[in-house]
């Protein structure tokens, strides 16, 4: 090769494919990048914002007196060495020129250290503070690092290993951070699900910037012993009181008050001799109490001065309740009975009444005279009462249900991509070889310096050479081409393009309506809440082959067949909506009236440890229902005494017992005429227990 170094004519061939690749080096170190640009020495570069990377390849022990699972909070995606989770005992036994070797990391809430204990030595958190330390320790094999994150209670502790993980650097210097910390106290069995309420909804946002967080105390740890302190003596207490199965001691009503009715919900707010406030809530039921931490507005802020903050409407009268629904026009013809159903399935899980379904009753309803204040007309509730042989009635009316169902579509290209055109052909070069670096063929720089690289190692055409060449690209070749081209995108313009399509179809339901308790004796509306629910949900409608025709159309648009979106509403989000409104207006009746007690243990109690007041619920000949059962001690073969208007005593037999209600016949010695004065809503006392 004429025009070449003798040490690379000797290593490189004459062949086309060796000046080729010659030519290919040439042209890379034109474009290589600048080696400046890569990592120095092959080190990833710096992770920003991730403080875990002091662990790497480092060998951890986690020392804490929590949960063992925070290790894993804090140290979760790290890639340490190894990993051990010790207790404080089980780290004081390792021998202490450990501590060159590992990387202690100590976790600790300090609720659950013994009183006037510090770990470690050197932390000085005290109080409601959380301690965030990390030091550095020189060896010949590198750094270990000790991490001290201590917190009053377990929830700060958690806290404080979420704002460990997203430190930038280490702290210098200790973070001392003072924060709010809140025990909540339930006192009484149903105060539990109230407490958990409160505490889910102070915590919910897992920031560590917000700097109150609540946790559970039990009731037993609230007093201290006579050597140990309380931990809730240092913070800011709730104490949740369901008096209806108040347990151990219950705080003291201010001096000077009472309550004015016992299903008042009162809160007051008093003074720690620390200075720290404690918020008392006390009510009748455990459904009034959560009623009562669920309401928005702040919960920890009452008055200092006893303040009722909703009174319960007394229902413990009640034994026989009947269900019916009300449609008012809307839904399908077996909506009323569905909902009613689904009522009464939700009233008799509270076990506090004697749920009956009367068929018929749905149907009376729709007739009657029936308002806002109840059954106006006697004729009505006395239509109603028959059918329903019940004291009161659950009305669950339904006042509206909507909603509607859009469709959507999502579609899948089955056809794959057309390839790209064809690509016009490069000009002929003037060396004697035709070489072109694949990918520039065309680019008139990489052409010039190619020719002008390897020109006197190839050899150049001669003039007509170079012209015959040019010619016959010109007036063939690119001819040939056009036409390729011509006939892509002709064949681009009508291909058929084959699409998946799922139709989806969107919908929302809503459900409207109240439920509304009827004294049936005189009509009136002994309680109502109003209810209302939405539902969302989405399902698969349809799929099917649909039809494009050129490469760059879109997808098929929704087929004509859908449904009008218009009033079209899924039966199964409807149920739903039904469900959830239920649910609401069942939690509504626990948390705003006062309910029978579930609390008797039947054919067991004594006659004096129960109410013995009750009415005539249904007179059926010589058969009476009574509003009285095991639950207020009654037995089979009671006698128990009506009270006639004119103060005449009628005496009547059990003859069957029910939790809440009885059966009972005349005694024989009642005379005709008496018998025939006994009615619907009479008092009834028990007279002796046999």
């Amino acid at each position: 090769m004429p025009g070449l170094p003798p040490l690379m004519r000797r290593f490189l061939p004459f062949t086309p494919l060796a000046v080729a690749g010659l030519a290919a080096l040439t042209m890379g170190a034109l474009i290589l990048p600048c080696p400046a640009a890569a990592a120095v020495g092959g080190r990833p570069t710096k992770r920003d914002g991730d403080l875990l990377k002091i662990f790497e390849r480092q060998i951890v022990y986690v020392v804490t007196n929590d949960d063992p699972a925070v290790a894993d909070a804090l140290l979760e995606g790290c890639s340490q060495k190894e990993r051990r989770v010790l207790t404080i005992e089980e780290w004081r036994k390792k021998p202490a020129d450990l501590r060159q070797f590992v990387s202690p990391v100590f976790l600790i809430n300090r609720e659950r250290l013994p009183v006037g204990a510090q770990f470690p030595n050197s932390c000085l958190a005290d109080g409601d503070e959380v301690w965030t330390e990390v030091k550095r320790s020189g060896r010949p094999s590198g750094f270990t690092y000790e991490v001290t994150l201590s917190a009053p209670d377990s929830t700060w502790l958690r806290r404080a290993i979420e704002s460990f993980r997203s430190l930038r650097e280490s702290p210098r210097q200790p973070v001392r951070r003072n924060v709010r910390s809140i025990v909540v106290v339930p006192v009484g069995s149903g105060a539990q699900e109230a407490a958990e309420l409160f505490i889910q909804r102070q915590n919910s946002e897992d920031d560590f910037n917000k700097r109150s967080a609540a946790h559970l105390l039990p009731a037993a740890l609230v007093q201290p012993s006579a050597k140990t302190p309380a931990r809730c003596d240092l913070m800011e207490e709730l104490v949740l009181v369901d008096r209806s199965s108040a347990l151990g001691e219950v705080p003291a009503l201010p001096t000077g008050t009472t309550l004015a009715s016992p299903g008042d919900t009162v809160a007051w707010r008093e003074t720690k001799p620390d200075g720290r406030a404690r918020v008392i809530y006390s009510a009748p039921s455990a459904g009034a109490l959560f009623e009562a931490v669920r309401r928005p507005g702040k919960t920890l802020s009452p008055p200092e001065t006893l303040t009722v903050m909703a009174s319960a409407r007394d229902l413990r009268t009640v034994r026989r309740v009947a269900v019916a629904g009300v449609k008012n026009g809307v839904g399908g013809e077996d909506l009323a009975k569905r909902i009613a159903s689904e009522a009464a399935v939700r009233l008799r899980a509270l076990d506090t009444f004697e749920v009956l379904e009367r068929s018929g009753l749905n149907e009376i309803l729709g007739e009657v005279a029936l308002n806002q204040a109840g059954i106006t007309h006697a004729t009505d509730r006395t239509r109603v009462r028959q059918l329903a042989a019940a004291d009161t009635l659950l009305i669950v009316e339904v006042t509206g249900v909507g909603g509607k169902t859009e469709y959507g579509a999502k579609a899948q290209r089955l056809t794959p991509r057309l390839a790209p055109p064809p690509r016009r052909p490069a000009e002929p070069t003037r060396l004697r070889y035709d070489i072109l670096i694949p990918g520039a063929e065309n680019n008139p720089l990489i052409r010039s310096v190619t020719e002008s690289v390897l020109g006197r190692a190839v050899g150049t055409k001669s003039r007509r050479e170079y012209r015959s060449a040019i010619n016959d690209y010109n007036e063939t070749t690119l001819r040939r081409w056009q036409e390729d081209v011509d006939n892509y995108y002709a064949q681009r313009e009508k291909r058929q393009i084959d699409w998946k399509q799922d139709i989806i179809a969107r919908g929302a339901a809503t459900v409207k309506g109240s439920l509304r308790l009827v004294d049936l004796t005189d009509g009136l509306v002994l309680w109502e809440a109003p209810f209302s629910a939405t539902e969302q949900g989405e399902s698969a409608w349809a799929t099917r082959r649909a039809v494009t025709y050129g490469e760059d159309s879109n997808a098929p648009s929704l087929p004509e067949d859908c449904p009008d979106p218009k009033d079209v509403v899924a039966d199964e989000l409807i149920d739903r909506a039904i469900d959830s409104a239920l649910t609401q207006g069942i939690q509504a009746l626990r948390g705003t009236a006062l309910l029978p007690s579930t609390s008797a243990v039947l054919g067991t109690a004594s006659a004096s440890e129960f109410p013995v007041n009750g009415r005539v619920l249904d007179v059926d000949g010589d058969s009476l229902l009574i509003g009285l059962g095991a639950g207020d001690g009654v037995k089979l073969g009671d006698t128990l005494h009506i009270t006639l208007a004119d103060g005449q005593i009628v005496r009547v037999v059990t003859t069957r017992v029910r939790p809440r209600t009885c059966d009972a016949a005349f005694a024989p010695a009642v005379p005709l005429a008496l018998k025939s004065r006994a009615a619907i809503g009479q008092a009834v006392l028990r007279e002796t227990v046999k």
